[in-house]
């Protein structure tokens, strides 16, 4: 739920940026039941909806996801040319039909930062096929820190993910 970004979105604030953490249908306080299909147009509009928010740069966001989310940010940032980077914690080659192999050819030099733990074996191999699929994809890969937000009990997990966003969005020339 958007519950487990509450600690990342207020670091992500801490540093000057405008988050929005979302429920996904059937998730957390949205309504049920879930719907995969309708789940992309979602996203996309949850961004674009942060992006036309007077104090936010349309020119300098990203999208963040965990596990399906991570898909879902993929799919998305792979389709949006204005989004300048995406995190991806957590994704898999196949969660419910949302496949983002295909998005990956779509960023081109826009950075796509892919997150896994080794003890997450579906998401570990996942993450080793989609990264050869983008040319600006980079990998962090940790050894025990679970599978999506519980990744951000690892110390490292959060200031790694500012580092890369505060390069590849807020500190944009």
């Amino acid at each position: 739920s958007k519950a487990d970004w509450d600690a990342f979105a207020r670091t992500l604030q801490s540093q000057g940026y405008a988050a929005l953490a979302m429920d996904l249908r059937g998730y957390g306080a949205s309504a049920k039941p879930e719907d995969w299909a309708k789940a992309p147009d979602d996203v996309r509009g949850a961004w674009q909806l942060l992006s036309s928010r007077p104090e936010v740069d349309p020119n300098r966001t990203a999208i963040t996801g965990a596990s399906i989310g991570a898909n879902l940010a993929l799919m998305v940032g792979g389709g949006q040319s204005r989004v300048n980077a995406v995190v991806a914690l957590s994704p898999g080659l196949d969660f419910h039909g949302l496949n983002p192999s295909s998005a990956m050819k779509n960023f081109g030099q826009r950075p796509v930062f892919l997150v896994t733990s080794q003890d997450d074996a579906y998401s570990y191999n996942s993450v080793q096929t989609l990264a050869p699929l983008s040319i600006s994809a980079e990998t962090l890969y940790f050894k025990t820190a679970g599978h999506g937000t519980a990744m951000f009990s690892d110390p490292g997990l959060s200031p790694a993910l500012i580092q890369r966003l505060n390069k590849n969005v807020r500190d944009l020339k």
